[in-house]
């Protein structure tokens, strides 16, 4: 084997540290990516805030939260050290830490999934020292440790400045600004404390839906529908405005062509835009009914002034209710929560929608992993150095399957692999199928129960044998188990 000290010195100079930068368009503590300056933060706020209430947008956003918010979460030791008695109490104590807080914890996990519309969140880290009822923030433990008082999100659109080291790598801050909120804005004296101010790195956790180029302000999933959501809008319009004719109908006012000449008398002058007032009244609907006046030609015995509503003639161009579907599906399938509309329509399967109801599961569990990774290296590593424990390992937070499972294909699965030798009967498998029915595990220390284990096997993996082998093709007719459809 090689020397490691004679290999190090011949290696030629080599520069270990970062040389490139992430590229991002910053100017003045804003991010430039996005070419559109509606999309584009703090813009994007007030745009993002229209577009919620569509009730496209609205449905796959919330389904999305109402996945995550099912899901529970729990802080285990790491893998291989489930059963040490030390990572157990650190574990212990994290799970205290999430019921000892000014709010639920479901608050917090609901708070960082308006990253959902905004493409980030960031949450306040406030710490307490538990000692009891003393303190600003009373805990209900009194061992002295550090924990979390609340971590709360500072609203978006109170974020207007991002701070970066000076290689622009690294977000050292953000700042909040308070001039906007006009309660705030109000009660504070601007000469103790300033409506702007700047939360550091190390004081927030920074979530985000999507890491693109180290971009803080991630990416929202809004962005990919905005272009389905504003045609939809339009559409929407020009439709009521559409219905709002063909059921009332366009005023329209007939005069006699001098009235309208540009040398008129001021008298007529007067009357034509009197008459275009009234059209305009009766357009918005504030006009109830009007008086005119009514005066027959005497040769062509005609009204000289003419006044009628005018519906539309003849079939619609366009179906503007499949063109709104069109985009609605569209505005989904940016979410991948496109399954909300195949109960919509004639078209679709159940094995159609199992699929996509697994494909939006998995994009859920991808943010739950990615909400998972910053607590545990950003909250837990920070509450580790505060309580000065310098363990190599740290106890991990996890979260629950987000589906349920489907009981019917577990027992399945399992009566088959056992019946063939294939699966033990364990402690381990014991407990794994009481957690999914909704009970309490068994004690591991204690033995599997012979009477509760099978004590033969079907020998369905045998080849076919002659009838009494119990491997027959052709089983005798008073062999029960040909009544079990999940024999065959």
């Amino acid at each position: 084997m090689a020397d490691i000290t004679e290999t190090q010195e011949s290696l030629p100079p080599f520069r270990m540290g970062e040389v490139g930068s992430l590229g991002l368009k910053v100017k003045n503590g804003r991010i430039y990516e996005e070419p559109r300056q509606a999309l584009r933060f703090p813009e994007s706020i007030k745009t993002f805030q229209l577009m919620m209430r569509d009730p496209a947008v609205a449905a796959s956003v919330n389904i999305i939260k109402m996945f995550v918010r099912k899901v529970n979460w729990r802080f285990v030791p790491p893998k291989g050290k489930e059963q040490d008695p030390k990572m157990l109490e650190r574990a212990d104590f994290f799970n205290s830490l999430m019921d000892d807080m000014e709010h639920d914890w479901a608050d917090f996990i609901n708070s960082v999934m308006s990253f959902c519309t905004y493409g980030f969140c960031v949450n306040e880290k406030v710490y307490k020292k538990r000692q009891g009822k003393k303190g600003k923030y009373q805990s209900k433990f009194d061992d002295g440790l550090i924990g979390w008082a609340k971590l709360p999100i500072r609203n978006q659109s109170t974020l207007d400045k991002w701070y970066f080291d000076e290689d622009f790598r690294r977000v050292t801050g953000v700042r909040q600004n308070l001039r906007n909120v006009s309660h705030i804005a109000g009660a504070i004296n601007l000469g103790e404390r300033p409506l702007t101010r700047k939360l550091p790195r190390a004081k927030f956790m920074l979530f985000k839906y999507d890491d693109e180029y180290g971009n803080p302000e991630g990416r929202s999933p809004l962005l990919n529908a905005y272009v389905p959501w504003k045609y939809k809008v339009q559409i929407e319009e020009y439709e009521a405005v559409g219905v709002s004719r063909d059921l009332v109908g366009m005023p329209k006012i007939g005069l006699p062509p001098d009235y309208l000449d540009e040398n008129a008398e001021p008298e007529k002058k007067a009357f034509v835009q009197y008459c275009k007032t009234v059209v305009n009244d009766m357009i918005a609907n504030d006009r109830a009914g009007l008086i005119w006046p009514r005066y027959i030609d005497p040769y062509t015995k005609e009204d000289i002034f003419e006044f009628s509503l005018v519906s539309r003639q003849g079939a619609k161009a366009y179906d503007t209710g499949s063109i709104i579907d069109r985009y609605s599906k569209q505005i989904m399938m940016a979410f991948m929560s496109d399954v909300l509309a195949m109960g919509q329509s004639k078209y679709g399967s159940f094995s159609l929608a199992d699929s996509k109801t697994s494909l939006l599961a998995m994009s859920v569990d991808i943010l739950l992993k990615q909400i998972k990774n910053v607590i545990n290296r950003d909250l837990v590593a920070q509450t580790y150095a505060l309580n000065m424990w310098d363990d190599e390992e740290h106890v991990q937070i996890t979260y629950d399957d987000i589906e349920t499972p489907d009981l019917e294909a577990i027992g399945s699965y399992i009566q088959k692999t056992v019946a063939v030798g294939a699966l033990e009967v364990d402690k381990e498998l014991s407990n794994k199928l009481r957690e999914h029915i909704g009970l309490p595990p068994a004690d591991e220390s204690q033995p599997v129960s012979e009477k509760l284990s099978p004590n033969s096997q079907s020998r369905s993996g045998d080849g076919y044998k002659t009838a009494g082998e119990g491997t027959a093709k052709t089983p005798s007719a008073k062999d029960p188990s040909t009544a079990n459809k999940a024999n065959k």
